[in-house]
């Protein structure tokens, strides 16, 4: 009977927390995850219908899985409809237009991001 308590308690245990043992804070966005994430933009407004096509060797980003988004329809002037990068360490989504740097989705105003102490920004942001 204790071994059957005893089990009981440790299933329960490794079921609720076994989430939390297997998970490494330090190791930040996956590939797979940061996909995802670009994934979604490309079903709202004003990404909807956008391929997503990952930027070989993340354009020379460090800290930064890059994609660029294209148009599937013909548009002028550019079928290009823009730059994202996915902080590996946060997950937080950077539309980057090569000059101002924007948080997706957009914050009230969509003031660009300021570049200054504690701020993560993909290398052309600056």
């Amino acid at each position: 009977m204790r071994n059957a308590v005893f089990f009981a308690v440790f299933s329960i245990t490794i079921f609720f927390g076994g989430s939390a043992f297997g998970q490494d804070p330090k190791k930040g966005v996956s590939r797979a995850q940061a996909d995802a994430l670009v994934q979604a933009m490309t079903k709202k407004h004003p990404y909807k219908g956008t391929y997503v096509y990952p930027l070989e060797k993340d354009g020379g980003e460090t800290k930064f899985y890059a994609y660029q988004l294209i148009y599937n329809a013909p548009t002028d002037p550019t079928m290009n409809a823009g730059f994202v990068k996915v902080n590996k360490r946060t997950g937080e989504i950077i539309i980057d237009t090569g000059v101002l740097c924007y948080h997706y989705p957009g914050y009230p105003d969509n003031q660009p991001i300021e570049p200054g102490p504690g701020v993560d920004l993909p290398l052309d942001c600056n």
